[in-house]
């Protein structure tokens, strides 16, 4: 077999990112570009919300990263269609609770047209008829994120409260009692990761949290620094064939994740070509898989999402990579897949086929 390991600088060439393997490298062609989501709106108040689920039991998530919607790649026409149709069919096979979109929602800001992409992957969004969370990517670019936080907050199903605060917002995941039995924390890496006000909003958090028991998950765009260790401890397990680009941040975020309590694992997009999962102190790192056809890596590996359940009673959770055919994958412990294989869960042209 043919062994395969994947530079980003063809997809730096159409305004995208570019990282070696096992090296962080900037996330983004131009460093004075805004931090995409820091700018914060006074129009909504609130840093948090709840979700009420009917059956504790079983919660679950469906998330989906790295759409890339309007990035203009003329060799895969009709590509954003076919990344809408996969979400939906996925949303109906696996009925999730919610929705969580990782970040690069849409791609970069070109003549200004962001808002407008925005507008039309909300409109996205909303058609998938569940609630949904989302976190800012490093190419969720547009001139005003002022009037961004407030359309994510308006629109239908949203749960998103990051406006007040930069994009940073947790979500209460309640019974039909209205007591939390889980909590999400949503953040905003932008374009440097766990670093700069995402870090300070984190640290603050942490001081202040009162039940350090409950059961939590964080959701966020760009991987921490622990995700390269255990892919180079070989600790992890899944698919690996690309670096890890943790950009800025240096290693502490584990530890304010820690100091929070409860935190069972971190699901993250960014590097496209990574689905594996590895337990660094306590806390799964988990990626998620690569679900829109538009980013780099469509030729590669085949693109899809990732269900969580958890049992709020028990606090006990799992997760698996999903396809809108009804494949379901996770890997064995022993698995370190670095090499191009043919199964279905890897090979492109079953993700063609099935939607064919």
């Amino acid at each position: 077999m043919k062994s395969y390991t994947c530079s980003r600088r063809d997809f730096l060439k159409t305004g995208a990112i570019a990282a070696g393997a096992y090296i962080a490298a900037p996330a983004f062609a131009d460093e004075e570009a805004p931090l995409p989501g820091v700018t914060v709106s006074t129009a909504y108040p609130e840093t948090s919300t709840q979700l009420k689920i009917g059956d504790p039991a079983r919660f679950t998530v469906l998330q989906f990263t790295d759409a890339h919607f309007f990035l203009d790649r003329p060799e895969v026409p009709g590509v954003d269609d076919h990344t809408r149709a996969d979400w939906k069919k996925m949303v109906d096979v696996y009925k999730p609770d919610l929705v969580a979109m990782t970040g690069d929602l849409w791609h970069d800001n070109p003549e200004g047209r962001g808002a407008e992409y925005q507008t039309s992957c909300i409109q996205t969004l909303e058609s998938l008829g569940v609630p949904w969370v989302y976190t800012w990517g490093n190419h969720d670019q547009m001139n005003d994120f002022v009037k961004g936080h407030d359309a994510f907050h308006d629109a239908k199903n949203s749960l998103y409260r990051g406006g007040a605060t930069g994009g940073n917002y947790t979500i209460d995941i309640v019974n039909s009692e209205g007591k939390r039995v889980w909590e999400l924390l949503c953040l905003n890496t932008h374009r440097h990761g766990v670093h700069g006000t995402t870090h300070d909003w984190l640290t603050k958090f942490a001081a202040d949290v009162k039940d350090k028991d409950q059961p939590r998950y964080a959701f966020f765009h760009i991987p921490i620094k622990q995700y390269l260790s255990a892919r180079i401890k070989r600790t992890y397990s899944g698919i690996s064939y690309e670096g890890v680009a943790f950009e800025k941040e240096d290693g502490t975020a584990l530890g304010l994740l820690k100091s929070v309590g409860g935190v069972r694992a971190c699901f993250v997009g960014h590097d496209h070509l990574n689905d594996y999962a590895a337990n660094v102190e306590g806390i799964d790192l988990v990626f998620g898989r690569s679900s829109g056809w538009n980013g780099y890596g469509s030729d590669k590996i085949r693109k899809g999402g990732k269900l969580i359940t958890a049992n709020c009673e028990t606090g006990s959770y799992a997760w698996e990579s999903v396809f809108p055919d009804g494949l379901r994958w996770k890997p064995n412990p022993e698995d370190h897949i670095e090499e191009i294989i043919d199964k279905p869960f890897i090979n492109p042209k079953a993700g063609e086929q099935a939607a064919a």
